[in-house]
């Protein structure tokens, strides 16, 4: 059987998450952690629900994983995170939103290449001036994606638009 920390296996989790995700909001059922007892590996979701930006905690460390479509092909990708981030990420939907969005649009692209060359370090720098960085630097964030636009889009569909 394979471990809680294959990533293969965390991808599979997430997909019957994102496939069952309406049946489980029917029934008021919010499946938040998961245990391997063969290794004692432990993989518990702290925030997030369904298919989007979200936050574990696998075997004491905290991770942000986020799962990624590009065409017919689905792949999840974990970041090592912080007390911090998480306590951001909890308390400020905007940033939590703004990073989803921007990491899922730049992993996207790097998807469509193939091309994961320096993913962690671009990942973790968007994390930090997201999380950490003031207004302006989550504002330029946004201002040097790809697509901006349809960035600010997402954001005011999900109420969270600047005016």
């Amino acid at each position: 059987m394979a471990a809680m920390g294959d990533p293969q296996l965390r991808d599979l989790l997430r997909f019957f998450g994102r496939t069952s995700v309406v049946a489980l909001r029917r029934l008021s059922v919010f499946v938040v952690g998961v245990m391997s007892a063969d290794e004692g590996n432990t993989l518990e979701r702290l925030l997030g629900t369904g298919w989007e930006l979200s936050v574990f905690r696998e075997n004491g460390r905290l991770l942000i994983g986020i799962p990624v479509d590009c065409g017919h092909w689905s792949k999840g990708f974990d970041f090592e995170a912080s007390e911090s981030d998480y306590e951001v990420l909890r308390q400020d939907i905007y940033r939590w939103k703004t990073l989803e969005f921007i990491l899922h649009e730049r992993l996207q692209q790097r998807m469509g290449n193939n091309d994961y060359e320096n993913i962690e370090d671009e990942a973790h720098a968007v994390i930090r001036r997201i999380l950490h960085g003031s207004g302006d630097d989550v504002e330029h964030e946004i201002s040097v994606s790809p697509n901006a636009t349809f960035i600010r889009i997402q954001l005011q569909k999900a109420g969270l638009g600047k005016e």
